[in-house]
């Protein structure tokens, strides 16, 4: 039988406050909100002040944003990208959206190396793979209420331009969004979608507490 898990821990430290296993059957998101409230109170009893909740668009959970946002509880999550949230963003002015620059992953102490031979894309292109790469991305906000609110949160749209290759050869350009929500209304648009991607490898996370 195979196991799903939710794992929900702290940004700063990785120490899990709640480990749930169950069949593999089961979806990792089930009766999450439960969990992130126990952790939230946990976290409260300890001292900590602010509480950042980041998960992926499973959950996301909008019949709860309501009452994470009235005790002050911050989140960024990751919404689907549904049609609606589609047409909000492809009617946005132009002047709504700005190149989106991320900072680099990691920073060299020592002096440059020689980058290594892309075995990988070599194989690609040989075998004549499907390759989708990465041209640019864009990055716009608008106000959106989901159904299950009763107030307006914040959405951050990252649209990515997408170039697909068959081999060496160009097929067509594409195009393909994500969306985040949040309640946080001062950081940059760029630091929501930074803060949305930090998630290490894991699927909800506390963010760091002070």
């Amino acid at each position: 039988m195979g196991i799903s898990s939710a794992d929900h821990f702290p940004a700063n430290t990785k120490e899990p406050l709640y480990i749930v296993n169950r069949s593999g059957n089961r979806p990792s998101h089930e009766g999450a909100a439960a969990y992130l409230n126990q952790a939230a109170g946990l976290c409260r009893k300890a001292g900590f002040r602010k509480i950042r909740l980041r998960g992926d668009t499973d959950f996301t959970q909008t019949e709860h944003l309501d009452s994470w946002d009235d005790d002050n509880i911050s989140f960024v999550f990751g919404i689907d990208a549904m049609p609606n949230l589609y047409e909000l963003a492809e009617n946005l002015p132009e002047t709504a959206w700005r190149t989106l620059r991320r900072p680099p992953r990691y920073q060299v102490k020592t002096s440059p190396r020689a980058r290594p031979h892309d075995v990988k894309q070599q194989i690609v292109e040989q075998r004549e793979f499907t390759d989708i790469r990465l041209v640019k991305e864009h990055v716009a906000e608008f106000s959106y209420r989901p159904t299950k609110c009763n107030r307006d949160y914040r959405v951050v749209v990252v649209w990515k331009d997408l170039e697909v290759k068959k081999g060496q050869a160009k097929l067509f350009d594409d195009s393909k969004c994500f969306f985040y929500i949040t309640n946080d209304w001062e950081s940059s648009a760029e630091a929501i979608v930074r803060h949305a991607n930090d998630r290490c490898n894991q699927w909800c996370q506390m963010g760091r507490a002070e």
